[in-house]
């Protein structure tokens, strides 16, 4: 029986991969990899070096880039990487914080004209 918060077939460790794309430019990598609960997750590492030599301030080989992938798996793996862990706010809630926090500071009547807004909003989600 699998874990609650995980989804179906999920793994229990997070991997992923290291991804060359070109962009206008230059090439820039990407790490792709998927974490604990099973959501994919693809984020920019930063922008490929495809000179001699040493890396300018910033690039990446690819080399480093795996560098990088892996020190992004090693905060999953520990519980520590930004975004990881879900809030459970909703778009509802908010709806709601906003609509608490102009009600002192616009026309009185503006939050009334709002909520049919975010009402709906919350009942689609």
């Amino acid at each position: 029986m699998s874990a609650p918060n995980r989804r179906p077939g999920a793994s229990s460790q997070p991997s992923g991969r290291v991804i060359l794309r070109p962009g206008k430019r230059g090439g820039v990598f990407y790490a792709r990899y998927r974490l604990p609960d099973g959501r994919q997750v693809k984020r920019r590492i930063g922008p490929a070096w495809s000179g001699r030599g040493r890396p300018a301030a910033g690039s990446f080989t690819q080399r480093t880039a795996e560098a990088e992938l892996e020190a992004i798996l090693t905060d999953a793996r520990r519980g520590t990487l930004e975004g990881m862990k879900r809030s459970g706010a909703t778009f509802a809630d908010a709806a709601a914080e906003f609509l608490r926090c102009i009600a002192d500071t616009v026309d009185p009547t503006s939050p009334r004209r709002m909520r049919p807004c975010s009402a709906t909003s919350s009942a689609r989600a």
